[in-house]
């Protein structure tokens, strides 16, 4: 416990009032390679002391935060590069939050006033109850490091690890008056600053939710990847695997599938979706560990149907299934189940499997046109903006010409990855606009991307011989080599 005396006579020597707030200086220690200076944070006396309390800027909070949302909602200030200034508090999108260190992991948590160091700390006295130790290993995107002691007061928030053996991190703190709201990789091996931080949890916080990953022909769900593709015969086949393998052998699942199918998780729940040569859509339905027949999806109108030899995407957002695929006429259309399908046509001029992602109150659909551009519809408060094409400062994002594009919300970023018209998979994201790279191999047809862990990134594809190949990320950072999984079923 760190006694009165000691507090008040540690903030004294390092705060000056500034508009009722005291500001701390910018002479905190250094961290990682780079050597990062961090401000003491906060340079007020603890709540037992008399000097004046820094800013609270209060704002309205939520029950809960998902961890995307919280590393979205950090996200704003890292892309701003806040300057850090505890005698202001900032407003945005996000509310109003104080602009120093425990006031942005406070808006990333989306809590209802800026907080102090100590607020956060399970081991100091004037503890808000509002966090859990956790160990290192523990970690998870969103949770955060804090030091609370007689050097050093100071919170940032843990974005993710970088490799799967936990060498390395990404941390987003305010740092200083000079650098303002920083996002940065540490190595824990050569690390001299946030090694002496303790993890927390934010009791609120809860991990993804499935409504936020839009899912293709493969989901992670229960512990286990499960991928869906088409036999030689059409009929449906199933694979599964751990998160660290081995692989299943092909099940199959029956039906007649053409083109590319989708799998959706909800819990326990499966459903598998799937064009039969006539382009209706079929259902398959999991519950009670146990799956049931193949059935069509039908409107009032009659069966749900796309163009012959296109796929479908499937996704559950915004308290539905909703379904997207090019129609007979090539316009896309949107098929979502209330009480019974519902249909509409969204317009535009496609081929291919389209895909969609949900993220909060929003649906984004991409589709691509018989060039292979990439072209982007969002739904938001709502309604249904308009079509545009996706760009990158190189030009329109386009994939190999009759096949489609997955998509996913993942990581604070869209997600796009298809086969570049050189057959090498590619992935695009959006960071104050579009930016692509080649992930390489050689894949055939529509990739699919799953989210198999709070920072940890698997996409699959299908070489032209058949071959089920593997790539995965850690925390958006590189990627490991393509290797094989398994054999055409």
């Amino acid at each position: 416990m760190k006694s009165r005396s000691r507090r008040l006579a540690r903030a004294a020597a390092m705060a000056v009032t500034v508009a009722g707030a005291a500001v701390g200086t910018a002479t905190g220690p250094m961290f990682g390679p780079g050597a990062t200076a961090h401000a003491q944070e906060p340079a007020v006396p603890h709540p037992s002391g008399t000097m004046v309390p820094m800013l609270d800027c209060s704002t309205s909070s939520a029950a809960s935060v998902t961890r995307d949302e919280a590393l979205e909602r950090a996200k704003v200030w890292v892309d701003e590069n806040l300057a850090y200034d505890q005698g202001k508090c900032h407003s945005d999108e996000n509310g109003s939050y104080r602009q120093d260190c425990s006031g942005f992991v406070s808006m990333a948590w989306h809590l209802p006033h800026s907080y102090v160091t100590w607020d956060f700390d399970p081991a100091d006295p004037a503890f808000k109850n509002f966090t859990h130790a956790i160990s290192w290993d523990e970690l998870k995107p969103g949770d955060a490091l804090v030091l609370n002691n007689a050097n050093t007061e100071h919170i940032g928030l843990f974005a993710g690890w970088t490799d799967s053996s936990h060498t390395a991190y990404t941390v987003e703190a305010e740092a200083d008056e000079s650098q303002g709201t920083i996002s940065e990789k540490v190595v824990r091996a050569t690390d001299n600053y946030w090694k002496d931080f303790h993890p927390i949890r934010y009791n609120a916080i809860t991990d993804e939710e499935s409504t936020s990953v839009a899912q293709g022909w493969g989901v992670f769900a229960n512990g286990n990847f499960h991928l869906v593709e088409p036999g030689s015969s059409g009929r449906l086949y199933q694979i599964t695997s751990p998160s660290a393998g081995p692989w299943s052998s092909w099940e199959d699942m029956g039906g007649s599938s053409v083109g590319t199918p989708a799998i959706i998780n909800r819990g326990s729940m499966y459903d598998l979706f799937a064009t039969n040569a006539d382009g209706e859509v079929m259902q398959r339905h999991y519950a009670d560990s146990a799956w049931g027949s193949w059935y069509h999806d039908a409107t009032a109108s009659g069966n749900v149907t796309a163009a012959k030899g296109s796929g479908v995407a499937a996704v559950y957002g915004l308290d539905a299934y909703r379904l997207f695929y090019v129609g007979p006429g090539g316009d896309l259309f949107q098929s979502w189940y209330n009480e019974g399908w519902h249909s509409q046509s969204l317009g535009g001029d496609f081929v291919g499997t389209p895909a969609a992602a949900v993220s909060g109150d929003q649906v984004k659909v991409f589709a691509t046109n018989s060039s292979g551009q990439v072209y982007q519809r969002n739904y938001t408060n709502g309604s249904w903006g308009g079509w545009y094409v996706d760009k990158t400062t190189n030009g329109p994002i386009t994939a190999k010409a009759g096949t489609g594009v997955a998509a996913v919300h993942a990581l604070g970023y869209d997600r796009l990855f298809y086969v570049g018209p050189g057959g090498d998979l590619f992935q695009s994201w959006y960071n104050d606009g579009w930016h692509s790279q080649s992930l390489g191999g050689s894949i055939s047809g529509v990739p699919t991307v799953v989210m198999s862990g709070d920072d940890r990134m698997d996409v699959f594809g299908t070489s032209p011989a058949g071959g089920l190949f593997q790539r995965t990320s850690w925390a958006g950072g590189s990627w490991d080599s393509w290797h094989q999984i398994a054999d055409k079923p």
